[in-house]
């Protein structure tokens, strides 16, 4: 797994359905589930009439967290859901992409609240943990 400023890559020896079908299941192991589904290259298709390779935005959320840091600073809903990207990058090969909310709240004044700074580790920690058990899965 690579770190970028923004997230965690992960490359999976999997077509994009199947990555797909991967990240949900883990993703609901880790109490995660899917709010919206973008599938940018059919609306690209439709909206622009141009091709795009398969690349879609999911937008997750874990229910637990999400409501304790919401009830805590409902202004946090502008950062919330969080974002992973799929993208395929050749046959059977799939790039994923792992918002990390903590670097998104370090830079705002709204980081320096313990519990907004609390829940944005542990939900980064999580995706952490979701790259971990994709990349497991890809080696084996």
């Amino acid at each position: 797994m690579t770190e970028t400023q923004l997230g965690f890559e992960i490359k999976l020896n999997a077509d994009y359905e199947q990555a797909i079908e991967q990240i949900t299941v883990v993703l609901k192991s880790l109490g995660f589930g899917i709010l919206n589904r973008l599938d940018t290259h059919l609306i690209f298709k439709e909206k622009l009439g141009v091709g795009f390779q398969p690349y879609c935005i999911l937008d997750v959320c874990n229910p637990t967290l999400a409501h304790r840091v919401l009830t805590h600073r409902p202004e946090m809903g502008l950062l919330l859901p969080c974002r992973i990207t799929i993208e395929e990058v050749g046959s059977q090969k799939t790039l994923v992409r792992l918002g990390r909310l903590d670097v998104l709240v370090k830079g705002l004044e709204i980081g320096k609240d313990p519990v907004v700074r609390d829940v944005s580790e542990t939900i980064t920690a999580h995706l952490e943990q979701l790259g971990k058990i994709l990349e497991a899965q890809t080696e084996a």
